[in-house]
This record gives C-alpha cells, structure tokens and sequence, in this order.
C-alpha cells in the first residue's frame, strides 16, 4: 500500500513537472514568437524606410536628368532661334548694302571724273614722296586719268587693265586700292553697326 501511494505520488509530481515544462515551453514559444514579430515589424519597417529612400532617390535623380534635357533642350532651341534671327538680320543688311551698292556705283559711274580728281587730292599727300608711281585704271579710262594726273601737275605711269570703277595706286613700298568696290567695302565695315542699330 505504501508503495502504491509513493509510485501516486511520484506519478503526480511527474505530471506536476511535465505540465510545467510544457507551460515553460508554450511560454518561450510566446516569447520567440514575439520576438520574432517584432524582429520582422523592424525589419518590415526598416526595408519600407529603405524602399522608400531609393524611390525618392530615383525620383530625385530622374528628375534632375529630365530637367538638364529640358535645359539642354531650351538652351539648343534659343541657339537656334538666335542663328535664324541673326542669319535674318544678315540677309536684310546684305540687301540694303546691295541697294546702297547699286545707287552709289550709279552716282559713281555719272561722276566719275569728279570723284577720281577727290580721291587724287585726297590720296596725293601720302604718296607723292614716293617713287615708281603707278596708276592702274580700268580699260578706257587711261585718257582721263592723264587730264586728271595733269591738272595737279603729275607725269606718273597710267596702265590700263580689268579692275572695277576707280583706280589703284601703286608705289615701291605699298599700294592703295581706289576702286569703287574696295571703297564701298570698307565704308560697309565701318557703318554696320550703326546700320544695324538703325534696322533693328
């Protein structure tokens, strides 16, 4: 009999210690999974905040790349609408010059005589001290440069070839384009500008 009641009471202490394990483990196996649950909510959270930096990056990114293209894109069209409107300007300052050439040349051709003996008395100055003076003249007009080099009392060799209106003076050291078309040239350079701010 007392065996049996010890054998009892050994059973119950067993179960006693089984049912406490079992609460030990169910307990752990609350706290793994909690810990668990919160290790993934950290996680969850921490790739959410990551996620949403690379986006934000990416975002940040695309959007600069797009605004250097619009930029890019501005400043080639402001190149090209400068090129059109300068290529504009050119081509009417080229036509008024043309304008200008044509009426002037007429002037030139109907007073020419005049206008040589000017540019005599204005060039003689500056080339009279020279030596081996040359006058090349267009074909036909050897005779009136003569008269012209006569009244101011000059003997110098006249020698007629293809030039345009005018004349040139060659001496040993330089030489000075008289004719209309360098002229016009260089009276075009000067003026330009003002012409320019004049047009536009």
């Amino acid at each position: 009999m007392f065996c049996l009641l010890t054998e009892l009471k050994f059973n119950m202490a067993l179960e006693d210690i089984i049912q406490a394990i079992e609460k030990e483990k169910e307990k752990r196996l609350e706290e793994i999974k909690k810990e668990k649950e919160k290790e993934l909510s950290f996680l969850e959270k921490d790739y959410k905040k990551k996620l949403e930096k690379e986006k934000r990056e990416i975002l940040e990114k695309k959007e600069k790349e797009l605004q250097e293209k619009i930029l890019a894109k501005k400043e080639e069209l402001e190149r090209k609408e400068t090129f059109i409107l300068l290529e504009e300007k050119r081509k009417k300052m080229e036509k008024v010059y043309q304008e200008a050439f044509e009426e002037i040349r007429k002037i030139f051709s109907e007073k020419e005589k005049e206008i040589f003996e000017k540019l005599f008395e204005k060039f003689l100055p500056e080339i009279e001290k020279e030596k081996n003076i040359e006058i090349v003249c267009p074909l036909g007009k050897g005779k009136m440069i003569k008269e012209i080099l006569e009244k101011f009392g000059k003997d110098w060799k006249v020698n007629e070839k293809e030039i345009g209106n005018g004349f040139i003076i060659k001496t040993k050291n330089f030489d000075l384009n008289c004719t209309f078309e360098k002229i016009f040239e260089k009276v075009k350079k000067e003026t330009e500008i003002k012409v320019s701010k004049i047009l536009f």
